[in-house]
């Protein structure tokens, strides 16, 4: 329960002053890659936020701000500063600093870390992503775990690995691989699955405007959790969903259906950045088995 008021405390704060955002993303100079981990600082203030994995970001800022001066700043790369119009979205190229030493061995590693609670089944938890940006490539590869038990025989377990995303001409598309194994007594149920997505977006500018079109294939198995009734259930399945890094209230997120043999699984989650923690709430349902997550994280630079 404190961890339920401590994530609606995060989620929606109170407005006492009106706000606007000025929101964007930012591309390595070379590569056009997204950077992650790109310093986002409104200029002269302690007002700012750091780019996700695919180099997204956004910064609630005074309405009565007519425009106002960023500084975008990340390792190995030459510091900019932009005056953007308030409440629109922009596109940042950071050029490579060539007089700093870097060795293509050197990484600059990232962590979000935190607790994670499911509200039904699997109460205690934890998650974790890392991504690595190589000096030179510029190419960020996320990757993702999160573990939930009841220090039972419930427990749910994810894989993400995220790869780097390739431009094509006025589009942009994201891969990832997952892996997930979920265990429930009660629902009766024991899901294995393996999933191959791709992520379909306009690039660069409209981005962070519309959201992504989520599609993948994967493989699965479904068996009973307990000896009655005994059932099992494998096979190909296919996934369709959508994703959005602008959101109201500055949140981001996706929603899925998965379409199994027998069975449709559908999940979602919906997260906000803020002062240097993320707090998420999540969704997992299929059959009997329903799921939800709540996680407050801390990112580490």
């Amino acid at each position: 329960m404190r961890l339920l008021l401590l994530l609606c405390s995060y989620l929606f704060p109170f407005l006492a002053f009106a706000q606007t955002t000025v929101s964007g993303r930012v591309f390595d100079g070379k590569s056009r890659y997204g950077l992650p981990g790109v310093s986002v600082l409104q200029t002269g203030t302690t007002n700012g936020t750091t780019c996700d994995v695919y180099g997204n970001f956004s910064l609630t800022v005074p309405e009565t701000l007519d425009s106002v001066a960023l500084t975008f700043s990340f390792i190995g790369s030459i510091t900019q500063q932009r005056r953007v119009a308030a409440g629109t979205a922009i596109i940042i190229r950071l050029p490579r600093d060539e007089h700093r030493f870097d060795s293509d061995l050197t990484t600059s590693p990232t962590l979000l870390v935190g607790l994670a609670s499911g509200l039904r089944y699997a109460p205690i938890g934890a998650e974790v992503q890392v991504f690595k940006t190589w000096s030179r490539r510029q190419l960020p590869i996320p990757v993702t775990a999160s573990y939930q038990t009841n220090l039972v025989r419930n427990h749910a377990l994810r894989f993400t690995l995220d790869l780097p995303g390739i431009p094509i001409h006025r589009f942009s598309l994201t891969e990832a691989v997952e892996y997930q194994h979920v265990q429930s007594i009660p629902a009766n149920a024991a899901l294995e699955s393996y999933t191959a997505k791709v992520g379909l977006s306009f690039a660069p500018v409209s981005y962070s405007l519309l959201p992504s079109l989520l599609m993948g294939v994967g493989h699965s198995r479904l068996r009973a959790a307990t000896s009655e009734p005994a059932f099992t259930s494998s096979g190909y399945g296919y996934t369709l969903g959508l994703r959005s890094y602008r959101l109201p209230l500055r949140c981001f997120g996706y929603v899925q259906a998965t379409r199994w043999p027998g069975f449709w699984q559908w999940q979602g989650r919906l997260a906000r950045n803020m002062a240097g923690l993320q707090a998420a709430v999540a969704l997992n349902q299929f059959r009997s088995y329903a799921e939800v997550s709540l996680s407050v994280s801390r990112f580490f630079y």
